[in-house]
């Protein structure tokens, strides 16, 4: 795994808990920014549902627009979309 990819699982591991880590707002459009451009860097599946699973911790409005956004097929991401929608329908 790739640095960027590492820093990602780590993000996700601590945003995956019920009462994980809280981005702080003025850090939340830079997050979305991040993984934006993670998913479109992203050299495999893993990496673009990494992406996904991340925008938990973005602006809600905002990643959940995103989130909505991509077409997506393969049976991971659209998981992780849910996931990742669930838990910012939660933080609204």
């Amino acid at each position: 795994m790739s640095a960027p990819t590492w820093a990602l699982f780590a993000l996700n591991s601590l945003l995956s808990f019920d009462k994980g880590v809280v981005v702080p707002v003025a850090t939340q459009q830079a997050l979305l920014r991040l993984v934006q451009r993670a998913w479109e860097q992203a050299p495999t599946a893993q990496g673009r549902n990494l992406a996904l699973y991340a925008a938990r911790g973005a602006s809600v409005a905002q990643a959940m627009a995103w989130l909505q956004s991509p077409a997506l097929e393969e049976e991971e991401m659209v998981a992780a979309r849910k996931v990742a929608l669930k838990r910012l329908q939660q933080r609204l």
